[in-house]
């Protein structure tokens, strides 16, 4: 695809160099000229490019008057051969690159290539830029992915919780007493029913006993009991006489 590039240039001598330049190197550009700032920000109000090449000192003005509004275009500046300075604050404002201008036009033959580098560059930033969107896009995703997770689950930690409350005190005012023991024997938990049932002073109390090693439930039986479904994994349904030793 051919490479659409504004010159803005005031010196018609210059001016023709380019064009025969191009003619005589076979160049792929679809190219205007300006002769001034005035008319180069005319030909981009009706006109999209790919890249200007702008020559610092113009009639009406310089290349700085200009910068500020193509910066979204790859801008190379043209500057004279004692203007390295203003080069670099073109380059600070803006612009992809410059071309140091000779009298005998040969700064032209690094044009292609200044042109290229100019034209890779925006091309790496307009890249970069989707990926960045795209990251944006993903990011944003996520979060309301991750929002609506942490919702959920607040919604379930807030459901366990009432769950839990709803059987802790189904169990503390259950008519009969109710004990959780582990694997090992350990009372876990006892309702006020069955603290009141074994004569024990305190539910902190009766935590402290173990079932499988607490005399008044091993002469009950009742160690025996928990010993074999344990064993069995079966429930097991007997009745026993327990004498507390509180």
């Amino acid at each position: 695809m051919a490479t659409r590039l504004l010159l803005v240039e005031d010196n018609q001598i210059d001016q023709m160099a380019f064009e025969r330049f191009v003619a005589h190197e076979k160049l792929d550009y679809l190219y205007q000229v300006a002769g001034s700032i005035a008319e180069a920000r005319e030909v981009l109000q009706r006109n999209a490019f790919d890249v200007i090449v702008l020559d610092y000192w113009l009639g009406d003005g310089t290349a700085f008057d200009l910068l500020n509004q193509i910066k979204n275009t790859p801008t190379i500046v043209v500057t004279g051969a004692d203007d390295a300075e203003v080069a670099v604050q073109a380059i600070q404002i803006g612009a992809y690159d410059y071309i140091t201008k000779d009298a005998e036009g040969n700064y032209l033959t690094t044009l292609p290539v200044t042109v290229i580098k100019a034209l890779s560059r925006k091309h790496a930033e307009n890249e970069l830029q989707r990926y960045q969107d795209n990251l944006s896009v993903l990011v944003k995703e996520r979060t309301a992915e991750l929002e609506g997770e942490i919702a959920e689950r607040k919604r379930a930690e807030s459901a366990l919780r009432e769950s839990e409350e709803r059987y802790r005190r189904l169990v503390e005012n259950a008519p009969l007493g109710i004990i959780s023991i582990d694997a090992q024997g350990r009372i876990m938990d006892v309702n006020i029913m069955l603290v009141a049932m074994l004569g024990s002073p305190s539910a902190e109390a009766t935590k402290q006993i173990n079932v499988l090693t607490y005399p008044s439930f091993i002469n009950s039986g009742v160690a025996d009991d928990f010993r074999q479904c344990l064993e069995t994994g079966a429930p097991d349904i007997s009745e026993r006489l327990y004498f507390s030793e509180w």
